[in-house]
């Protein structure tokens, strides 16, 4: 069996035990702001993705 279920019923635990802390104001501004810096880190990276994409063709030919 695999572990998938057991783990989305514990989220939905602990989600439901701190609804208050998730629902707050601060909470979501960090939330966003993580979203944020993982989408600018991503476009930092663009420059790089072309040549790594290639280097992946070249090997497997």
């Amino acid at each position: 069996m695999e572990r998938t279920l057991p783990n989305l019923l514990l989220a939905g635990m602990l989600l439901t035990h701190y609804r208050h802390v998730v629902r707050s104001r601060w909470f979501r501004l960090m939330a966003g702001i993580l979203v944020a810096c993982f989408g600018v880190y991503g476009l930092m990276r663009v420059p790089e993705l072309g040549g790594r994409l290639w280097a992946g063709v070249i090997c497997e030919i």
